[in-house]
């Protein structure tokens, strides 16, 4: 277990120092602003459309299709019960999605490690999780789509499912929240 989880924290600083120079320099009110492309100016440059044609189980058992969340602002967190930076973030991602929701936005937690429901169930109990928790560590369509250098990664998708942003680690609450916004 804590091998895995150095392993992890070793793979998500390198990444996050990697991807420092692609964060935003802030400057101007990006809500309204739009790219070239037509899509808000807080997607990235060649952004493309998330492929949704899962079907993942939830805490319950209950079979759910990512697709199902298009037409939504989508914020996919790839996660797992015994990460620490996941347990940091988790919280914020509880109050984000409680301040937007009423706006078609929503946060689904992906756990991409955990073997079994259990552990994801009685995590998402404790932690009082208000959007969707589904498993995704078996499904090998899903690991192919989105390769992980580690964990938490979360996307954030526009409403027809264009991925805008790629956060590698939590880079804090702002920076989501700004994005969130742009997208609403």
């Amino acid at each position: 277990m804590q091998k895995r989880w150095l392993i992890a924290a070793l793979g998500a600083l390198g990444l996050g120092l990697a991807a420092v120079p692609f964060l935003p320099t802030g400057g101007g009110d990006s809500s309204t602003a739009r790219s070239t492309t037509g899509l808000p100016a807080v997607c990235n440059a060649g952004s493309k459309r998330a492929r949704l044609d899962f079907t993942l189980p939830d805490t319950n058992g209950k079979q759910v299709r990512l697709s199902d969340f298009q037409g939504k602002v989508l914020a996919i967190n790839f996660w797992a019960t015994w990460c620490g930076p996941c347990r940091v973030e988790i919280p914020h991602f509880i109050e984000l999605q409680e301040r937007y929701q009423d706006k078609d936005f929503t946060f689904v937690g992906i756990s991409v490690e955990d073997d079994s429901l259990d552990p994801i169930k009685e995590f998402a109990k404790a932690y009082k999780i208000n959007y969707p928790v589904l498993q995704g560590t078996h499904d090998a369509a899903l690991q192919q789509e989105y390769p992980l250098p580690g964990i938490p990664v979360t996307l954030l998708l526009a409403r027809d499912g264009t991925v805008c942003k790629r956060f590698i680690g939590f880079p804090g609450e702002e920076p989501f929240e700004e994005a969130i916004k742009a997208l609403l």
